[in-house]
This record gives C-alpha cells, sequence and structure tokens, in this order.
C-alpha cells in the first residue's frame, strides 16, 4: 500500500492538477511547476539488480536499466518546454544534503559555455513571494505553558511512579488526570521502555513465582521457555525478538547463578503488591497515594525488601534518600503505615529498598542499587512523608500552576506531552532568559 500513491478526486482546485511524470506527457498546460529536481528521485535511483546481471537482462529480451533514465530526460524535456515553467528541488531530504539532477547540472553547464549569467533564471517574483512566507513581521515568544485548573478539578489521588512527574513535570499531570488526554499508539508498534519495562516485568514475575526459593537443575530451560513465550506474546517484530533474546538469556543467566548472592539472604514473598495510604496531615483535602510493588523479600532478620524493576535509567542511594526518586520510599512508607494490609505484611519493617536495572547487557546484566542501612532507610523516609505533604500542601493552592518541566536540567526521561507542551519553542528562550540574569 506504501508504494501507491492515491490522489484526491475531489476538493482540489479546478485549474490546478498535481500529475506524475506518465501523465504529465498526455498534458498541455500554461505554466508547469516541475519538481524533486534530485538524483534518486528524479531521475529515479536505478538501484541494483541482485538476481540478473546486464548481459542476462540482455539475452532474455528485458530493457537495459538506462531505459528509464531515457524516459526521464524526455519526460523533463517536454515539462520544460511549457510557455512557463518553473523548476524546484529539495536541498536537504530527511535532513541529509541532496545532489541536483543532471538535467540542472547540464543546464547550468549550457549557460556558462553561452556566456550567459545563470542567475537569471533565478530572478522573478517567485522569488520575492518565496521570502514572505518565511518572514514574519512581529515575533512573539511563547512562555512556558503553566495552566492553573481550580483545586477542585485538580487530582487527589496519585500512584507513586507518578509522583516523580508530578516533581518534574506538572504538566504532564495536568494534561492526563484533568484534561484526560492520552497518547495513542502507533499501529506499528516497536519495542519502546515502556515495553521493555512490560516484557522484563512479566518474565521476572512468572520465574520468581515459579521458584521462589530453591532451583531445579534445569531451571535456566524454565526460564528460556518463559523468555519465548513472554516474547512472542508481546512483541510481533522479529528484529526486536533478535535483539532482546541474547541480552534475557544473560538475564537468565545471572539470576540464575544468583552473583548478588541475593538467595542467601532473603526469601521471595509477593509479587505485584498494591496498598496504598492517605495523607492527611496538614493538608485541607485528604490525598490518596497508591503503588503496585513489582516484588517483595522476607529479610533473614524478619524485615522485608522492596524491589522495583527497571529496564534503564541512572539511579543511585544517594538520589533514593534524597526523596529525587521518591518511588521507592513512598512504597516504604505506604508499608511502614499499614498500607498493604491486604497481604498481611502490614506487620514487617522495611529492610532495604532497592531498585534492579536488568540490562541484559554481557559486562552486567543487572545491577542492584540498594538501601539498606537502618539510618538511610529511616531518612529516606522521612523525606519521603515531608516531601510528599509539601508536594500536596503547594498543589492546593489555586495560585500554584501546573508547569511544564520547571527545570530543564531535571527533566524526566520519557515525556507523552512534550508536543503538547511546545517544549522546543520555549526551552531555547529559557535557558537564555536564565543565562542573562
Amino acid at each position: 500500500m506504501r508504494a501507491v500513491t492515491i490522489r484526491p478526486r475531489y476538493g482540489k482546485h479546478p485549474r490546478l492538477m498535481i500529475l506524475g511524470q506518465l501523465e504529465a506527457r498526455l498534458i498541455q498546460a500554461d505554466r508547469v511547476i516541475v519538481s524533486g529536481l534530485n538524483e534518486g528521485t528524479w531521475p529515479p535511483d536505478l538501484g541494483h539488480d541482485p538476481w540478473m546481471s546486464r548481459p542476462m537482462r540482455k539475452n532474455y529480451g528485458l530493457p537495459v536499466p538506462e531505459r528509464n533514465i531515457s524516459l526521464a530526460a524526455h519526460d523533463f524535456v517536454q515539462a520544460f518546454c511549457a510557455n512557463e515553467v518553473f523548476l524546484t528541488r529539495s536541498e536537504r531530504v530527511d535532513g541529509a544534503p541532496t545532489v541536483p539532477a543532471r538535467w540542472l547540472l547540464r543546464l547550468d553547464t549550457y549557460l556558462n559555455t553561452a556566456k550567459i549569467n545563470k542567475e537569471i533564471i533565478h530572478k522573478g517574483s517567485h522569488l520575492s513571494y518565496m521570502q514572505h512566507l518565511d518572514k514574519n513581521e512581529i515575533t512573539t515568544p511563547i512562555n512556558r505553558p503553566s495552566p492553573t485548573p481550580a483545586v477542585i478539578n485538580r487530582p487527589s489521588r496519585l500512584s507513586v511512579t507518578r509522583i516523580e512527574q508530578w516533581l518534574k513535570d506538572p504538566y504532564a499531570i495536568y494534561a492526563d488526570k484533568i484534561l484526560k488526554l492520552k497518547k495513542l499508539e502507533p499501529l506499528e508498534k516497536k519495542i519502546g521502555a515502556k515495553e521493555r519495562g512490560i516484557i522484563l516485568h512479566e518474565i521476572m514475575e512468572h520465574f520468581i513465582t515459579l521458584y521462589p526459593q530453591n532451583l531445579p537443575p534445569n531451571a535456566y530451560d524454565s526460564f528460556i521457555e518463559i523468555v519465548k513465550k513472554v516474547l512472542e506474546k508481546n512483541t510481533t517484530n522479529i528484529a526486536d525478538q533478535s535483539f532482546w533474546t541474547p541480552r534475557l538469556f544473560s538475564l537468565g543467566e545471572w539470576i540464575i547463578e544468583d552473583k548478588a548472592n541475593w538467595r542467601q539472604k532473603a526469601q521471595f514473598l509477593k509479587a505485584e503488591v498494591q496498598g496504598e495510604i492517605t495523607i492527611t496531615d496538614d493538608i485541607k483535602t485528604p490525598f490518596k497515594i497508591t503503588a503496585r510493588v513489582d516484588r517483595i523479600d522476607l529479610l533473614n532478620d524478619g524485615s522485608v525488601a522492596i524491589i522495583d524493576y527497571k529496564s534503564g535509567g541512572t539511579y543511585s542511594g544517594t538520589r533514593i534518600q534524597s526523596g529525587d526518586l521518591p518511588q521507592l520510599p513512598l512504597e516504604g512508607l505506604i508499608l511502614a503505615e499499614g498500607g498493604f494490609s491486604k497481604d498481611r505484611i502490614s506487620n514487617k519493617s522495611v529492610g532495604s529498598l532497592s531498585y534492579w536495572k536488568l540490562s541484559g547487557s554481557i559486562n552486567k546484566p543487572v545491577e542492584i542499587i540498594e538501601v539498606s542501612k537502618a539510618e538511610q532507610l529511616e531518612t529516606s523516609l522521612k523525606n519521603a512523608k515531608a516531601g510528599i505533604t509539601t508536594l500536596i500542601k503547594s498543589f492546593e493552592d489555586p495560585e500554584m500552576p501546573y508547569m511544564a518541566i520547571p527545570s530543564l536540567d531535571n527533566a524526566p526521561r520519557y515525556n507523552d506531552y512534550e508536543y503538547l507542551e511546545r517544549v522546543k519553542e520555549w526551552a531555547a528562550l529559557d535557558d537564555n532568559s536564565e543565562e542573562a540574569a
């Protein structure tokens, strides 16, 4: 379907015709615009025939490839002989510079030989028209979007995964939760960060649920079977599967060999644990924080480890403690305040908060970023409680805007609303204004 050009039958100007080379041979017009005069477009690229050489084509009575060049030359000459003709081409295609069509180069050569200034063909009113298309008398720079919706319309419930987005890009919360705008999925969906995360989470959940503690001799084979089933379910692109399969196999080897000695100090307890708490202290309207923890393990000392799987990104224990990465501390806060009561683990204390970065790379298939010391955990939960309370209280103020990316140095990794925020239009101006200040 991509190779077939479909042109509208109605809705065009009656005196305008947009034709290909073949159709244009049969039409005469007072004014002709010849476009696409680049090598590879007009004339078209001959390409390479991997099946038949030139002698073979000749023996079979097939036309030589140069015949298409001859036809393209004939069409150009016929169009060039119109009463009024405009020759146009794109200097760049997809950002790459182009080569003028050989007809243009030969025309330049002829004019130079005849000692005619070739600039004569560039003169005319059409250049003035073109310059005015890009000319703007008044330039009004766009400001950073900062809507202030009514407090009653602002969300009173968010998941812990959205809190970091709330900090880094409040406008995304505004667009999603208040305007109810959702990104449309592409028809031909490729494996992106979101899809990688879904695949990794599903593989880890299936495997760890199947073998919570002791591993059988064929554990690696079982892991490979799970990988194949999950990939087949979530991907249709063979190239994506070929790229990710060796990475996932490397991940399986790391887990089976238990290179972090995790099974010696922890026992799997539950996966995909849901919980919630309601923040009421020092705020006007109760605000609910929800969580779905990837995995909770029981440590040897009776406390629990909260584990979150990540497919990429940069993480550190310092950022976890400071609240810059609020997801794990908020999940720890939910557990500490009994928010996981439905799963009968509310009486447990938090002994570890860790991100497992499952990259599947050869050198380091898994990287564990952990906060496990008592004072570090206490600081993390304390900062999480103070930070979320301050954040909720700030947005209870009707004058508090849902600003688009308050700090460009701390922008989110992924942004479904970047186009709506028109970041590229105001980001450069914002940087210049900050430098001037």
